[in-house]
């Protein structure tokens, strides 16, 4: 599909990074990101990349560690009528103990989300506070403010909880995996990047609010957010094969700079 057609199509595919329902946590064995590879939670990957579970609604989403009691994650991963969300420290959901999940306490979402279908500049970025802190073995990823390390073509590494098959049924969530995506369009909107994604490469449903990472002299780097992506009409066709977006973080310093002091005090 060429990138005109691809834009236009964008007009009314962008769901398939949405909350993976999963009101049980019942989770595939081959679960989440669609051709990624299984993240040990030792990992450089593993240590700051975190899962989002809502147990009333019942959905799931990723995030990123960027303080000891901070997860940067998207704003549509902030239900309204959340009640009951929580941050998994772990690389299976499904086996997390009562240790390794941490009560939410505190979300600041950004003012321009507004929650609508929109294409680009969505302001889809939200930072979550928890109780406690991260457990023993996580780190806090560095936020990329710096211009100028991302370019088209550029690798970037992903990473999430979400889908990784979407063929006639959607299965697998809770089991954190990543790949590696490219850099397709960095122009794609003022505060946004598009990634190019393959029918057996990319994020999905469930894979919102996860990070998009560079590594700099050995140390991963988070500079985007999973937001949304593709989703092709019809009940047999799949979702998450064409492109995913991602918000910036570099656009949104000042938002997550003043998030992060709020919910500090």
């Amino acid at each position: 599909m060429n990138k005109a057609l691809l834009l236009v199509s964008s007009l009314f595919l962008m769901a398939a990074c949405a909350p993976q329902n999963s009101p049980n946590l019942t989770v595939a064995d081959n679960a989440a990101i669609v051709g990624g590879d299984k993240v040990e939670a030792a990992s450089n990957i593993g240590r700051s990349t975190v899962g989002i579970y809502e147990s009333k609604i019942g959905y799931i989403c990723s995030g990123t560690l960027i303080a000891k009691n901070l997860v940067l994650t998207a704003a549509h991963c902030v239900d309204p009528n959340a009640k009951d969300l929580a941050i998994y420290f772990t690389a299976e959901m499904k086996k997390a103990s009562k240790e390794q999940i941490r009560r939410v306490t505190g979300q600041v979402v950004h003012d321009g989300y507004t929650g609508a279908v929109q294409t680009k500049d969505t302001n889809d970025i939200a930072v979550l506070r928890f109780e406690g802190e991260a457990p023993a073995g996580y780190t806090v990823a560095p936020i990329l403010f710096e211009q100028g390390h991302l370019n088209n073509d550029v690798k970037t590494i992903v990473a999430g909880y979400g889908l990784n098959w979407t063929i006639v049924m959607s299965k697998g969530a809770g089991t954190l995996r990543t790949t590696r995506l490219s850099i397709d369009d960095i122009n794609f909107s003022r505060t946004e990047v598009m990634l190019g994604q393959s029918l057996r490469k990319g994020i999905c449903s469930g894979d919102s609010g996860g990070p998009a990472y560079l590594e700099i002299n050995g140390r991963l780097h988070v500079w985007g957010v999973a937001s949304r992506g593709d989703s092709l009409p019809g009940l047999l066709t799949p979702k998450c094969m064409l492109f995913s977006v991602f918000t910036r973080v570099d656009a949104h310093q000042t938002f997550i700079q003043d998030a992060v002091a709020e919910l500090s005090r």
